[in-house]
């Protein structure tokens, strides 16, 4: 009958698309950074080690259970949203755009990410997948780069000596208030 075509059809289009799954999932779990994939729901389907680690979840935590259980607010409350208006109006809000956003792990940490989203068809079906890079370091290290710099110019410009900077040329394109002081120049002047 039709109706026990359509089911045979339908279970073997799903194995299809459960055996694509593991291979991709197989292949992913080499990778170094979290992938996660998403249906069109925001419904997680699959999940690499990387990402497990980075969240500290198990799989069975999360396979099947909402990719908003992975965000801190604002971003969970408007993420079901943001599909909603991909797939109706084409609206891109991290889809095909990488960002920096916070994740949450499960012990409730926040912390700073970046985030590709890609779109895939496998089998018909629309599937979101997610890589994710935990940049905590990289923030660390702009911040420690920031607050060196942030000294070493309250040096230069709290300094007791003269603090003169030339360009290649031999042209001045710094000195310190100390120098102003002593020449009664001003920087724009010379």
């Amino acid at each position: 009958s039709f109706a026990n075509r359509r089911a045979a059809e339908r279970r073997r289009h799903e194995s299809d698309l459960s055996r694509v799954l593991g291979d991709a999932g197989a292949i992913l779990d080499a990778a170094v950074d979290a992938v996660v994939t998403i249906d069109e729901r925001g419904t997680i389907e699959m999940v690499n080690h990387a990402a497990l680690k980075l969240f500290g979840y198990s799989a069975d935590e999360l396979v099947g259970r909402n990719v908003r259980l992975l965000m801190p607010s604002p971003h969970r409350e408007n993420h079901d949203g943001y599909i909603r208006r991909y797939l109706e109006t084409g609206e891109r809000k991290i889809i095909g755009i990488g960002r920096e956003v916070e994740g949450l792990r499960k012990d409730g940490g926040r912390f700073p990410i970046e985030l590709a989203v890609s779109e895939l068809r496998l089998e018909g079906h629309r599937i979101f997948a997610a890589f994710v890079r935990d940049i905590t370091a990289r923030k660390h290290a702009a911040a420690e780069l920031r607050q060196e710099r942030d000294f070493a110019e309250s040096l230069i410009e709290t300094a007791q000596t003269i603090v003169l900077v030339l360009d290649p040329e031999g042209r001045i394109v710094r000195f310190n208030p100390y120098m102003e002081r002593l020449s009664g120049y001003r920087l724009d002047e010379v």
